[in-house]
Order: C-alpha cells, then sequence, then structure tokens
C-alpha cells in the first residue's frame, strides 16, 4: 500500500513538475513495467498465475489517478493481460507492439519516438519483459539501470521526457 502510495505521489510531483516547467515542452511520462507473473501451462505464452493476477490489482492501484491515455504491450499473454487491468480501468485498450530478437533495438526506439510524438504531455503505460524494459529506459532516458532478473516483478520505472531530454524514477510497486 505504502508503495502505491509512493508511485502516486512521484507521478503527481512529476506531472506539476511539468505543468510548471514551461509551457512550450509538454512533458510525457512513459511508465514502464515487466509484466506479472505468469503461471504454468504454455512455455512459450503463459497466462497470468493467481500472483501475477493480484501484482496486476497492485499496478492498476499504483497508477490510480495518473490519466493513461494508452497501454502498449508485447504479444505474449502475460504482458497483455498485465496491461488490459490498467487499460480496461482508463478507458483504452492495449496496443500489441509484437517483439522481436533480431530487431529489439531499433524497435524500441521506434516505440519511444512513437509515444513521445503521439501522447506528448500525457501518461503511457509500456508492459514488457525483462529484458525489453531496461532496454526501452535507456533508449528513453540514456540512463542504464539494473537488469531485471527472472524473480523480480516489482520494478517500476517512471521516465518523463521533454524536449527529447528523458529523466527516470525507480520505484517498486
Amino acid at each position: 500500500m505504502r508503495r502505491s502510495t509512493l508511485v502516486l505521489a512521484l507521478l503527481a510531483l512529476l506531472s506539476s513538475a511539468g505543468s510548471l516547467a514551461a509551457q512550450a515542452a509538454p512533458v510525457t511520462t512513459i511508465v514502464f513495467v515487466r509484466h506479472a507473473e505468469a503461471a504454468g501451462g504454455d512455455p512459450r505464452d503463459p497466462t497470468l498465475s493467481p500472483a501475477g493476477q493480484e501484482r496486476a490489482q497492485a499496478l492498476l492501484k499504483a497508477m490510480g489517478g495518473a490519466g493513461v491515455a494508452a497501454v502498449y504491450t508485447s504479444q505474449y499473454n502475460r504482458t497483455k493481460q498485465t496491461g488490459e487491468v490498467v487499460a480496461t480501468a482508463s478507458g483504452t485498450t492495449v496496443t500489441v507492439i509484437p517483439v522481436n530478437g533480431a530487431t529489439l533495438e531499433a524497435d524500441a526506439e521506434a516505440l519511444i519516438a512513437r509515444i513521445v510524438h503521439d501522447y506528448a504531455g500525457r501518461t503511457v503505460l509500456v508492459v514488457g519483459h525483462s529484458n525489453t524494459v531496461p532496454l526501452m529506459v535507456k533508449k528513453a532516458t540514456g540512463i542504464v539501470v539494473d537488469p531485471i532478473v527472472e524473480t523480480q516483478f516489482d520494478r517500476l520505472f517512471v521516465v518523463t521526457v521533454t524536449d527529447g531530454t528523458g529523466r527516470v524514477i525507480q520505484a517498486k510497486y
């Protein structure tokens, strides 16, 4: 509960700082998370486990009041199911951007550019994977974050982009 409150306070602070910054440059906020815990079953495309479903609800609480304008996920069930909870509550739908191992870097750059262009001044949630989330944070900010290990599902990265400059706050939910 305290983590959700911290995340909400950080989002509110970033939003108000963006409002005060300069009227000319909108602040785009991108929240990156790894998908929630996956269940057994299909090893290539599992669904969320009960713990993963609970974590998706915790993400919804952490994102509450953020005014999420869009939710992007990969093509996999676990990312879509994690993002759908926030998308539904925000009155939007999940946009699926397929992950292709051969083009991860170019795809990450293209997604960041798309979000900054299409959602300038708004908040977007991106649900990815242990290998794609740190890459996207780096592409958006130039900052290298610690790798996400296989047992970590609670890390949340709040990235703000203004005039092409990105900043990141790391939190847990």
